[in-house]
């Protein structure tokens, strides 16, 4: 284990015990295409070729950002965009707009801004710049305690080995923090070989022939059809 590892693994070692204190639990968040919603401490994997994973994603972080009178859970979210495809303009309309039947003028402004302040977006251009961020993320955490969700947009094609310690480090954080975890991919109908870490289902928000779905895995989900093992 190399050195920034284990301040890692020491980071969310610490977090746990500080959430495990304060008593947090989260309910399911729904989601069409996994049957019970997206459980706390787990990582969902986002496949698709045609469907619009950037919209899915605008939905989750509104319905993490809005106050619980305003239709959400007034959470905070952690997003980190590896392609530019998070819009805070785009955001900031969406929000006024499911705001405005309560709100107006120079108080919808706030209320929008208020929003987007329980939102944090953390750019990486690279795979050793993503892998960087996620291992300090923990420590950055202890002074944010009520962010819930993590949202990570990263469409590349990542070499084996990245791919597994990547895999493994998010399903660390979502686990040991308590939080949903949302992973953006594109490998649509590949058979999923990889050992997944246990907590990380793939799920694919494309309509599956049947034969596609005779082949699914242990850890895939898919219009309502499930089998996750998660534990």
């Amino acid at each position: 284990m190399g050195e920034s590892d284990y301040q890692t693994e020491s980071a969310m070692k610490a977090l746990k015990s500080v959430r495990l204190l304060s008593g947090v639990t989260r309910p399911p968040i729904e989601m069409e295409q996994v049957p019970g919603g997206l459980q706390a401490g787990n990582t969902y994997e986002l496949i698709s070729h045609r469907s619009n994973i950037t919209a899915v994603f605008n939905t989750m972080i509104m319905n993490t950002v809005l106050p619980e009178g305003d239709g959400g859970r007034g959470e905070q979210v952690v997003v980190v965009d590896c392609v530019g495809h998070i819009c805070l303009q785009r955001l900031r309309r969406l929000l006024a707009e499911r705001l405005r039947a309560q709100h107006d003028g120079l108080q919808l402004v706030q209320a929008v801004e208020e929003c987007l302040q329980r939102m944090f977006v953390l750019r990486s251009t690279s795979v050793d710049h993503l892998l960087s961020s996620l291992q300090t993320l923990p420590t950055w955490m202890h002074d944010h305690a009520s962010i819930s969700t993590l949202i990570i947009d990263c469409p590349w094609s990542l070499p084996a080995a990245h791919r597994s310690y990547f895999q493994r480090l998010v399903a660390d954080i979502c686990s040991s923090l308590t939080l949903v975890g949302l992973v953006h991919s594109q490998r649509f109908g590949k058979p999923a070989k990889d050992a997944l870490p246990l907590q990380w289902t793939r799920v694919y928000l494309d309509p599956i022939a049947p034969h596609q779905q005779r082949r699914s895995h242990a850890n895939d989900a898919s219009f309502g059809f499930s089998v996750s093992n998660m534990k």
